[in-house]
């Protein structure tokens, strides 16, 4: 059923910037110019209380009109669904795998009768919901998410679970063994690169961008769904979700300044991302940890996530500080010792061999962002102050400053 073969040499792979570490930043939901989250007054794109826009607007290197279109269509399902990046890298991915993006009315020597950009059988649904490519994408995802830990599954792995093509690891075309999910392996770089640039914040002059949680265009005045990241000034929404202590989801903290409120905000918003041994390599976004890890425990393996210094790191970055890309170099690398009670969100825990994020007190109750360990999410929850039988530092670490 997959057309690998025939696309690969179809697509100039290094003519892409793959700008995965700021397309995180672009699931950030900034009210601009103090525009409150309830504010209706504002006719932005299509969104949700009036300040949140669903529509990703990247431009889109190397694709055609059509191809551009469709990307953009099947990435808005996997956004509106809070499946954020992962979401759009698989739907990415299968399309242009399975179609080169293109809305084909027509199956191959595989499945005559399949169709659409994700080529799905009769079995999947009505000819004119394979034709559509929401209403495909939504019959992909609606599968994808049907299997038990397909975030943390190298995304190959996930797509072929539910594609069910050839590649199955069985089959021996020209004796060599069609590997499970290589057809949708061979083309994971380009849909990282396609994703990076729809959720690109440099490629639109606006603020208000695509983020995980949007309902549907039209919904303005709509609840907020999990997922959202909302940005007024120094005040910051947590996300809500599987992987948000339910107690503080969708509750407020205020940042201590304005570049830490957009550094927390994209923190938040790598939230449910797997963790990723080496991941968030130099203080960038998610990646697989190659340069950083080496293939160790789970890096390099297909998986784009964080580990615990390279979300700490990604933190401060983009909120304008760089800081060391390691546990024990952000423990002992210059930053301000700050007592556990004059900490502030933003300030960094130590612990050995481990650091996160401080959100401060919320309910009499102190709370951290951070990427625990491999086979865990990045999450939300209540403090720590000993891990594996060890304290944690006595101090916080302080990299920002007020100026």
């Amino acid at each position: 059923m997959s057309r690998a073969q025939r696309v690969a040499t179809r697509w100039a792979v290094g003519a892409l910037v793959p700008a995965i570490g700021t397309a995180l930043v672009a699931f950030l939901v900034i009210a601009a110019s103090g525009i409150s989250a309830a504010d209706t007054t504002t006719s932005p794109s299509p969104g949700v209380n009036g300040s949140v826009s669903c529509t990703e607007a990247g431009a889109v290197a190397n694709l055609d009109p059509d191809q551009a279109a469709n990307a953009r269509a099947i990435a808005n399902v996997a956004l509106h669904r809070s499946l954020g990046y992962q979401g759009v890298v698989m739907v990415e991915m299968v399309a242009f795998t399975e179609s080169t993006l293109h809305n084909v009315t027509h199956g191959d020597s595989m499945g005559p009768s399949s169709r659409g950009l994700f080529q799905q059988m009769p079995s999947w649904g009505p000819e004119s919901v394979r034709m559509d490519p929401a209403g495909s994408a939504g019959l992909f995802l609606d599968r994808l998410i049907s299997v038990s830990g397909w975030q943390s599954m190298p995304p190959w792995i996930a797509a072929q679970t539910v594609q069910g093509s050839e590649y199955d690891g069985k089959h021996v075309r020209d004796g060599v063994v069609l590997g499970f999910g290589d057809n949708y392996k061979a083309n994971i770089q380009i849909a990282t690169s396609i994703t990076a640039q729809l959720l690109n914040a440099a490629g639109n002059g606006s603020p208000v961008q695509a983020m995980p949680g949007c309902t549907p265009g039209g919904s303005a005045g709509a609840p907020r769904a999990p997922g959202t990241v909302l940005v007024n000034g120094i005040d910051v929404t947590l996300p809500s979700g599987p992987d948000v202590d339910p107690t503080v989801g969708g509750k407020v903290i205020k940042a201590p300044t304005q570049a830490m409120a957009r550094g927390l905000a994209a923190g938040f918003a790598a939230v449910g991302l797997p963790y990723v041994y080496g991941g968030g390599t130099d203080g960038g976004g998610p990646d697989q940890g190659c340069s950083r890890a080496a293939g160790a425990l789970n890096s390099c393996q297909g998986v784009t996530g964080f580990d615990c210094s390279g979300l700490t790191a990604y933190v401060l970055k983009q909120a304008g500080f760089t800081i060391p890309t390691n546990s024990s170099g952000q423990r002992t690398g210059g930053g301000q010792l700050v007592p556990r009670n004059q900490g502030l969100p933003g300030d960094i825990i130590g612990y050995q061999g481990h650091v996160a994020i401080y959100l401060g007190s919320i309910g009499a109750q102190d709370y951290l962002l951070e990427a625990p360990e491999p086979g865990k999410d990045v999450h939300i929850r209540a403090a720590y102050w000993s891990n594996e039988g060890q304290p944690a530092d006595p101090d916080l670490y302080r990299f920002w400053s007020a100026t």
